[in-house]
């Protein structure tokens, strides 16, 4: 029955979409119905304990968490998310430290709209079974799991995620795991050892008379029918299943419940990583994510699990597959940030973590460097920015200069997107384009200072005319201060330019100083200079 209820809930999705209305009417009394009879029945089973076998349980709770939840939010499943995506300031090697509450308050990426990736539930989950008849399943199955060592009353007083998690716990935290996966790719519908399916002939109207359709044909149009179509996309309730569950638990349970579900649930991320839309992309990452979220809080370094290093270059092609071809900017945040915190994980495990970073940001610079030329796709260019950043931040932890090899790559991206000054009509991420290309250049500075000297004309000239730039906003709006703001920070980057850049970066400015520029050019010249020499002093106090 449960298998029933689970094949309902696409009748009511695709009903929703407008393929039946007819189907979807059926589909919702004949839901409301089985689901009271599940209700009568795990009443009379809590009342007897013993009459439902654990297997049988495992299987009912699967169906109950794709119908628990209404809405499921990534954050939801990984709180972290906002903080570890786009406070994009933590990611700065050297900010300036005069403007720390601008940078917190202000200069963190504008966080991307999560509903897109909202899980719902809305479509199967009727109003009424929602609030009335599933807790009581709930409620009842717990009973049931208890043995009669609990009564109804006290139940009643837990809460519904207390009552949910008790079962989950109850009927064993691996095992629903292993259910959860086997439910996600449609294994559990029949257990073919001990069942066979018996269809009853099918009778289409044909010049005026009914004619049987054989089983075979019958067979063969369901298998045409689903050949280009995923367990999880036809049946929606089953990737819900999936992202309620680690909504409920997110990452409570001991160290052998976490590695059951890391185990179980990275073949869900490579099915959702490798589908054709960025809706389930991102989902996959959200899901892959929170598993080395969870890794990185739980294990440490040396007691990584082994699933995790066993799947490593499985997850990264996969990940790198996805940058290649997906182009939404909300969605390629996320698939980046997953494949720079599985590499900050494989850190110690693996002796070629160096040479994939190097990789991996060479290909985001390589995205980045084409998707320039097509300014109006702003979001992209955010989304690969937000990124690069971490990338970049990652590099300069490592002693040995480690970005040399990729640094006049990075620097054809960055400087064309530096130079993107007027934003008027780009939308609230896209006025963030220009200075979080600012912050990526002044990563890149650092992680690959050895080459910078014989950049220095080119990094000066861009920089001073942004300057200049800013400057003149900064004369129309006197009263507002982020563009003052601003203008400070593009004056550090550029100051720490003419400090790694050295005695190339002085000739630059002194060349520019002896023509015949403009005023302001020169003035924001000497600010420059000026600047450099405080930040050097302090440097050299240090």
């Amino acid at each position: 029955m449960v298998s029933d209820i689970t094949a309902l809930t696409a009748s009511l999705f695709h009903g929703e979409e407008g393929e039946s209305t007819g189907q979807k009417s059926l589909a919702n009394k004949a839901l409301k119905t089985m689901w009271r009879f599940i209700q009568s029945l795990i009443k009379l089973c809590s009342l007897s304990p013993g009459r439902l076998s654990t297997k049988v349980m495992r299987r009912l709770v699967c169906t109950l968490l794709g119908c628990t939840k209404c809405l499921v939010d990534p954050q939801d499943i990984e709180p972290r998310l906002p903080e570890t995506l786009f406070r994009i300031s933590q990611y700065w090697c050297h900010p300036p430290t005069t403007h720390r509450k601008f940078l917190e308050d202000h200069y963190a990426a504008e966080p991307m709209d999560f509903a897109v990736y909202r899980s719902s539930g809305s479509v199967w989950m009727d109003s009424q079974s929602e609030t009335a008849i599933i807790p009581s399943i709930w409620t009842y199955l717990l009973l049931t799991c208890a043995g009669g060592t609990m009564q109804e009353e006290a139940v009643d007083q837990l809460g519904d995620a207390k009552i949910q998690t008790m079962v989950l716990l109850n009927l064993g935290y691996v095992e629903i795991v292993k259910a959860l996966r086997a439910h996600f790719f449609g294994r559990d519908m029949v257990d073919f050892k001990n069942e066979q399916i018996v269809r009853s002939p099918r009778y289409e109207l044909n010049l005026g008379h009914f004619e049987a359709i054989s089983t075979a044909k019958q067979q063969e149009e369901r298998e045409k029918n689903t050949m280009n179509s995923k367990p999880y996309e036809k049946i929606p309730s089953r990737l819900h299943a999936v992202l309620t569950f680690l909504a409920l638990v997110k990452d409570s349970g001991d160290a052998k419940a976490l590695r059951s579900t890391i185990a179980e649930f990275i073949p869900i991320c490579y099915e959702l990583l490798g589908a054709s839309n960025d809706v389930s992309i991102g989902k996959g990452s959200i899901v892959l994510l929170h598993l080395l979220f969870m890794t990185e809080v739980h294990f440490n370094a040396g007691d990584c699990p082994r699933t995790l290093i066993e799947q490593a270059e499985n997850l990264f092609t996969a990940l790198d597959i996805v940058a290649k071809t997906c182009r939404d900017g909300r969605t390629l945040v996320m698939v980046g940030s997953a494949q720079r915190h599985l590499l900050r994980l494989l850190q110690s495990k693996r002796s070629d973590v160096q040479m994939r970073r190097r990789q991996a940001t060479q290909q985001w610079f390589t995205i980045l460097d084409t998707a320039r030329h097509r300014t109006s796709d702003e979001k992209l260019v955010w989304g690969l920015l937000v990124v690069v950043i971490p990338f970049l931040y990652d590099h300069v932890q490592q002693e040995n200069a480690d970005a040399m090899e990729i640094g006049r790559l990075g620097l054809s991206a960055l400087l064309a997107v530096v130079r993107l000054t007027d934003t008027s009509e780009f939308s609230v991420h896209g006025h963030q384009v220009p200075l979080l290309a600012v912050v990526a250049l002044s990563n890149l500075l650092v992680a690959a200072h050895p080459i910078m000297h014989k950049h220095a004309n080119k990094l000066i000239c861009e920089l001073v005319a942004c300057l200049v730039y800013l400057s003149s906003q900064e004369e129309k709006e006197s009263t507002d201060n982020i563009e003052k703001e601003k203008r400070l920070i593009v004056l550090h980057v550029a100051a720490e330019t003419a400090i790694i850049c050295g005695n190339n970066a002085d000739r630059c400015i002194a060349r520019l100083k002896e023509e015949n520029f403009s005023l302001s050019l020169k003035s924001c010249l000497d600010d420059v200079v000026s600047t450099a020499q405080v930040m050097h002093g302090a440097q050299s106090a240090r």
